[in-house]
């Protein structure tokens, strides 16, 4: 892969994601369709199978990069490569969990925004480097970027409310 790979736990937020959701939530999230994976029964063996929602937005380029990022995870010592490797890894990061009875683990999920226009380079190149290093804002995001969702919610004659959660402030 041309770029390194940094894992991190799912948000409780990203979480509930993570399933089938209704047919609107779907179309206003812009979900491309998901990966089911497993391993056989040695544990050795990784097999999967894509489930496509809206294959019109699965481009050629989302194809290459999402399986040199399956591929990456299936190498020797990353988090696909067998059963051991991946319950080492759910083992040591316990904030990957679902806390459900299924004992559910995931990691962070794909993201698309637009660079608004008129930002320059040196925008982009900070804002990647906040995100590499953990430390992007939600306001450095939205500074330099919007969303994509409008976009598509315009092209299949839906909107998608901009409604933000309350704060609460402690005192």
């Amino acid at each position: 892969m041309e770029a390194e790979m940094t894992l991190r736990p799912m948000t409780a937020a990203e979480q509930m994601y993570s399933y089938s959701q209704s047919q609107q939530i779907s179309m206003q999230t812009g979900l491309i369709g998901y990966l089911r994976a497993d391993m056989d029964n040695s544990g050795k063996v990784f097999f999967s199978s894509w489930n496509g929602f809206r294959d019109s937005l699965k481009s050629e380029d989302f194809k290459q990069e999402f399986d040199e990022v399956l591929n990456e995870l299936r190498e020797d010592g990353n988090l696909l490569h067998d059963r051991n490797t991946l319950g080492r890894y759910c083992h040591r990061t316990p904030d990957s969990s679902f806390h459900n009875d299924r004992n559910e683990y995931g990691t962070n999920h794909y993201l698309y925004r637009c660079y608004k226009p008129g930002i320059r380079e040196t925008q982009i190149d900070l804002l990647k480097e906040k995100i590499l290093a953990g430390t992007a804002t939600r306001s450095d995001i939205t500074r330099v970027t919007r969303r994509l969702g409008d976009e598509i919610a315009k092209v299949y004659g839906f909107s998608i409310p901009r409604t933000r959660q309350p704060v609460s402030k402690e005192r």
